[in-house]
């Protein structure tokens, strides 16, 4: 993640402050890498939750999933195709910067 000079990160938890929103330095909001935890834990013998089933394990309306998994997309956490149940989620390979 490119950080702005701006950006100030927290001496907890070492997540970014940006405004209301608390980004990771892995480049996801805390909500998003709760949704991310929950599809992996529901994705039983390869089959990945429906937006409605993510939407009960993480007491959230299904529209917020939609917002949260696209979001995952759009950062290269996870991959889906048209039809239910098409969530894949990514391997991860660490920064070149990691400690």
């Amino acid at each position: 993640m490119t950080v702005d000079q701006r950006v100030q990160f927290c001496p907890h938890c070492g997540e970014a402050i940006l405004g209301l929103k608390a980004v990771s330095r892995g480049g996801m909001t805390r909500m998003q890498r709760v949704c991310l935890d929950t599809i992996a834990r529901l994705t039983v013998d390869g089959v990945p939750p429906t937006f409605m089933e993510i939407a009960r394990a993480i007491e959230r309306n299904k529209s917020t999933v939609y917002r949260l998994v696209h979001g995952l997309r759009k950062r290269g956490f996870i991959t889906m195709t048209n039809g239910a149940r098409s969530i894949s989620i990514l391997p991860q390979v660490p920064h070149a910067d990691a400690a």
